[in-house]
């Protein structure tokens, strides 16, 4: 059992950071030859300045209109959305594992609390 817990906190990390960023460089590279190949007048509107705002907006609730339009859905939806982002990083085994490994501790929630939640 020490063995198998000893590759998932070493080799196995590396291996799974290594596969998510080739992942990630293969996707990207695979949509940009798609932009290339595809309709060049939608992409030519598009820019970094308007992509941006649009993220904050969204980001941001209640500023786009079907959020205003749908209150209890969109509230609902940015809880859920930021436990599902936060919660994890107070999950007791996560902490656990990273205060074995580097010694950083926190406030944790308890099992049954985070599968409430």
């Amino acid at each position: 059992m020490h063995a198998f817990i000893n590759f998932i906190m070493g080799p196995m990390v590396w291996i799974s950071f290594l596969i998510f960023f080739i992942g990630t460089i293969f996707r990207l590279y695979k949509m940009f030859r798609l932009i290339n190949k595809t309709e060049k007048f939608i992409f030519s509107y598009m820019s970094l300045k308007y992509s941006l705002r649009s993220i904050f907006a969204w980001l941001t609730p209640f500023l786009p209109v079907s959020t205003r339009k749908r209150p209890v859905f969109g509230g609902v939806s940015y809880i859920f959305h930021g436990l599902l982002f936060v919660l994890p990083i107070f999950l007791l085994s996560h902490v656990t594992l990273l205060e074995e490994s580097m010694q950083w501790s926190w406030f944790t929630l308890s099992d049954s609390v985070a599968a409430g939640l």
